[in-house]
């Protein structure tokens, strides 16, 4: 509800959809099934759309089979995109799976979960943070399903040690 001032023409119950399978995104009317937005070709086998407070909407897009994934933006009103985390420059593929989280930093918590990984780009595409799941003395690394990051102040009262 906070974020739909952004996006004139969708309501707040309006969905918004990937269709892994067929490449697109869409923003669908949950009474009707009216489909009132929708994007395909932008991305390959993506996951995960999100709302943003700017009106706009990032995407994990896997890639599938070009050996890189990325974090991408659309604006529903201009259809104007670009590519905010390039996995060329991140070693950073995921062919299934995969999330991404924009940060009140301006950057995003992507997790790569083929790869076990996840990490934090900053707005000017520093890593700040980064983990990988590695199992076992061959250093396997396991699958990683989402990792998410909690303001502060998410939790009300933090235990204590004794």
């Amino acid at each position: 509800a906070e974020l739909s001032q952004h996006y004139p023409g969708f309501e707040t119950e309006d969905l918004l959809l990937s269709l892994r399978s067929i490449n697109l995104i869409a923003v669908v009317d949950p009474e009707d099934l009216h489909v009132k937005w929708w994007r395909q070709g932008l991305t390959r086998r993506q996951h995960d759309p999100d709302w943003n407070d700017d009106g706009t909407i990032t995407i994990f897009d896997n890639n599938m089979h070009r050996k890189f994934s990325r974090i991408v933006e659309i604006d529903p009103l201009t259809l104007k995109s670009r590519t905010l985390v390039d996995g060329r420059n991140y070693d950073f593929y995921s062919w299934i799976r995969g999330k991404h989280q924009p940060l009140p930093n301006g950057g995003f918590l992507i997790t790569s979960s083929q790869q076990g990984r996840v990490f934090e780009v900053d707005q000017e595409g520093n890593i700040t943070f980064e983990f990988v799941n590695i199992y076992g003395k061959r250093g396997g690394n396991l699958v990683l399903s989402e990792a998410k990051f909690l303001h502060p102040d998410y939790f009300e009262e933090l235990p204590q040690c004794d």
